[in-house]
């Protein structure tokens, strides 16, 4: 009776974690030729609509500030962040900027060296429910997890940032060999983009490490 009763409320917390869930997005990701830059309204990245709904964590109030687009090349997955009206993000990347990247993911969290954004993207470990996490710091630290625990090993990826006015930019390059994807035998991609303590979104309303809240990366081929 007790084993029934466990089971019972264990079946009623997963139907309201699911009725809590946002709705599952398909995002079409575009096959684009050349090198991706960081100017959103350029000629590489102007034709390309922004990934959204980008919300708060844990609340819907939409973020108006963020941006995020994405392309891919066949070989490799950009994805171009703009954060507008952030200029704490802006001061950080200026005091960091002209030290090279500094190895060291600090125990204290120190504000400055927060991580602008996490990236999940499941790759090679979808079939085993796994994924990978992908942060960079504003030291130009970057470090490289599978689920919440670092994987000892930084892949292939690389960020660049650069400013704007009042704010900054980032592009996040992920080669398909590193994260494990064959665009000839699959082109879908598990991902969830959560922003730091600030500002703080989530795209369509993810949690942390909730593989429950990824969406669905859908790689457009010419």
């Amino acid at each position: 009776k007790a084993l029934v009763h466990r089971h019972r409320a264990w079946m009623l917390e997963l139907i309201d974690r699911a009725e809590k869930s946002p709705k599952r997005i398909v995002y079409n990701v575009k096959q684009r030729k050349g090198a991706p830059d960081l100017d959103p309204n350029g000629a590489y990245w102007k034709d390309i609509a922004a990934l959204g709904p980008i919300t708060r964590i844990s609340r819907p109030a939409p973020v108006s500030n963020t941006t995020i687009k994405v392309t891919h090349d066949r070989k490799c997955l950009h994805i171009l962040f703009e954060f507008r009206d952030a200029p704490h993000f802006l001061r950080k990347w200026q005091k960091f900027k002209d030290l090279g990247e500094i190895d060291n993911w600090p125990k204290d969290q120190k504000f400055e060296w927060d991580t602008p954004v996490e990236i999940y993207l499941d790759g090679r470990l979808a079939a085993s429910g796994g994924y990978y996490m992908f942060s960079n710091m504003f030291n130009g630290h970057k470090v490289t997890c599978t689920g919440s625990t670092d994987a000892g090993e930084q892949l292939d990826w690389t960020v660049k940032m650069g400013p704007m006015e009042n704010g900054l930019r980032m592009l996040a390059t992920f080669p398909f060999e590193s994260i494990g994807v064959d665009i000839s035998k699959g082109n879908k991609i598990g991902s969830m983009i959560l922003g730091a303590t600030n500002p703080g979104f989530a795209w369509n309303g993810g949690q942390w490490h909730s593989p429950g809240s990824f969406q669905t990366l859908f790689l457009e081929m010419e």
